[in-house]
Order: C-alpha cells, then sequence, then structure tokens
C-alpha cells in the first residue's frame, strides 16, 4: 500500500496527511504555522481531500474548520502508520490528559529521546508519566516533559527562559 501512496502523495501530503490524521478537526493556518508548509499549500491539498471524502469543510461566520474522516481508509492507513512513531503515538495518548492545549518540542528530536513542554490545566501529570514510561518501554525512547499552565508559559517566554528553537507539535485549537 505504501507504493500506491507514494503515487497519489508527495512528501507534503504526506507529512500533512501525518499530523491532521491525529486530529478531529483543523484549521489551515493552524496546520501551516505548525507543519511549516505554506498556508497556499495546504489549502490546495485541503481541496484535493474534500473531493476524495477524506476530509468536510464546516464555514461558520468567523472561520472555516476541516474535519476529518476518521473512517476513510487512507485516514486509517496514517492512523496506524503514525502509531509506530514514539512521538506520534504520544502526542495521541496524552492530549487526553486533562486539557492539553499544546505540545513544543524544544530542540532537536534525536534518535533516543526528545524535550517537551505541554501547555495546559489540570493535566494528569501521573497519567502522562505512565504513558511516557510505555513510550520507553515499547519503543526505547525517552520523553522528557514540563507541564506548565499557560499563565506559566506565557511568563517564561516572556523572561526569555525558553530556548528559541521551540515548534508546536500539537495544538488543540
Amino acid at each position: 500500500m505504501i507504493e500506491e501512496m507514494a503515487k497519489i502523495f508527495d512528501r507534503k501530503t504526506v507529512s500533512f496527511m501525518k499530523y491532521i490524521c491525529l486530529k478531529d478537526k483543523y484549521q489551515l493556518r493552524d496546520v501551516s504555522k505548525n507543519i511549516d508548509i505554506p498556508l497556499s499549500t495546504i489549502h490546495r491539498i485541503t481541496q484535493r481531500l474534500i473531493k476524495a471524502g477524506i476530509v468536510s469543510e464546516v464555514k461558520n461566520s468567523d472561520f472555516t474548520s476541516f474535519f476529518v474522516n476518521k473512517e476513510s481508509e487512507i485516514v486509517k492507513f496514517f492512523i496506524e502508520k503514525t502509531s509506530k512513531d514514539p512521538l506520534s503515538k504520544f502526542i495521541s495518548l496524552v492530549k487526553n490528559c486533562g486539557n492539553v492545549y499544546r505540545i513544543i518540542q524544544v530542540g532537536d528530536k534525536k534518535m533516543d529521546g526528545i524535550a517537551l513542554t505541554l501547555i495546559g490545566k489540570d493535566m494528569d501529570s501521573a497519567r502522562i508519566k505512565g504513558i511516557k514510561d510505555e513510550i520507553k518501554s515499547n519503543f526505547n525512547f525517552s520523553i522528557e516533559t514540563v507541564l506548565l499552565t499557560n499563565e506559566q508559559y506565557n511568563q517564561m517566554v516572556a523572561l526569555k527562559f525558553y530556548r528559541e528553537d521551540t515548534k508546536i507539535i500539537y495544538s488543540s485549537d
């Protein structure tokens, strides 16, 4: 099936699909910003996916949201593919541990681990630790985390306590 996917999807579409398959809905600007693909390209890919029945579009007065069809065979394929990646697996599990609003990658992802900042409210730290332990056990991949509220994160940014090389890898928006 991978050979067929390669004929249909280019590198940017694959990155896009890996990102949206972890979400129920998305907005174009957020995806563009988070995976560093131009907005015009995200729009073009989304239009192709609408025609294929992989996503649907819902417009309201303020903005347009796109919903991922989790029953699509292609989406199921990408969900399964990303479940073999330790970071994708971590994100899919941890986003339901309380109100996790954003996950920020700090520094580069290494072969054996990554440092992340989780921003949210009332996050279940014991459950998050359990997920980190599961990822370490199943993938031999260490995830170091800092859990912050939005206010704490904003204070750290204002005081320049945060490194420049950060990247949002998950946003609930």
